[in-house]
């Protein structure tokens, strides 16, 4: 019988057998069973495994009359369901520099359950850089957040169009099929708050007004707006999905008398952002 690695010890169908050296194949029926008979007196290996499961060798003595049986507990190799890779260029007032990210997740799944997920791993093979991903709070998602410095460079143009292959290992040792994504694009192309800004005064629910973006490829805008207590911030309210053809938006909440700020993003279609710089103002 071919069953699975982990409890409850699952059947497993649809595996390839084989008894070599006869190179005989049997697949395993719908309870994991297989059979090989008339099989002369000897010593054979019988291995099975393949596809998403590792392999596995058991050697056996065949006598006369004497029924063998052989029981495989196969690893189910992890699986990359997902991958993605994005950049965050981030402008800002202070300090002045723009900052500029790199993030990196993958959705991972394991016939044998997530514990036996040992590890994601990254690499750009082309340039010597690897790591390894996070687990995150949602089962099975890996992520990690890099800024250009952590990857020993000095700014991220050095990744465009390089790939970077994503790798789940098990507990076993055993890898995943790997996954190759590319780093598409750095946003450059930033829109510019024009009002309000510079501490101006506003309304409980102030129009938001920007310079837009003259990027010559397809993306959206996201507006979002915090409250800035003492230096305490607060993230009130979020705009997902703005047409790149609209340079406004109201704000769609009551906010509180205090101060705020607002910026606004360009999301490219692939999720490559360009963050503008802070505006500023108050609502009395």
């Amino acid at each position: 019988m071919v069953l699975s690695y982990a409890p409850p010890f699952r059947p497993l169908s649809g595996i390839r057998v084989e008894l070599l050296p006869l190179e005989a194949v049997q697949m395993t029926d719908e309870v994991g069973k297989f059979v090989f008979s008339a099989v002369p007196s000897g010593t054979y290996w019988v291995r099975a495994g393949g596809g998403n499961y590792g392999m596995d060798s058991i050697r056996v003595r065949v006598t006369p009359w004497e029924p063998v049986t052989v029981v495989f507990h196969l690893d189910a190799l992890p699986v990359i369901r997902q991958a993605k890779i994005t950049t965050q260029h981030i402008s800002r007032w202070w300090p002045p520099d723009d900052l500029f990210y790199l993030t990196i997740v993958a959705d991972v799944h394991d016939e044998d359950g997530l514990l036996d997920v040992k590890e994601v791993r990254y690499s750009f093979a082309d340039l010597g850089i690897e790591g390894v991903l996070i687990p995150g709070e949602q089962p099975g998602r890996y992520s990690l957040r890099l800024q250009d410095k952590d990857l020993g460079l000095t700014g991220l143009d050095a990744l465009l169009g390089k790939p970077v292959w994503i790798t789940a290992v098990d507990q076993q040792q055993r890898l995943s099929e790997p996954v190759r994504c590319f780093v598409i694009r750095i946003v450059q192309e930033l829109a510019i708050p024009d009002s309000p800004k510079g501490l101006q005064t506003a309304g409980p629910r102030p129009v938001l007004r920007w310079i837009p973006a003259t990027a010559g490829y397809p993306f959206l805008y996201r507006v979002d707006v915090y409250r800035d207590d003492s230096g305490v911030v607060t993230h009130v309210w979020q705009k997902d999905g703005v047409p790149s053809s609209v340079d406004s938006v109201t704000v769609e909440t009551d906010l509180t008398t205090g101060l705020y700020f607002w910026t606004v993003s360009v999301v490219d279609e692939f999720g490559n952002e360009g963050r503008s710089r802070e505006a500023a103002f108050r609502v009395p």
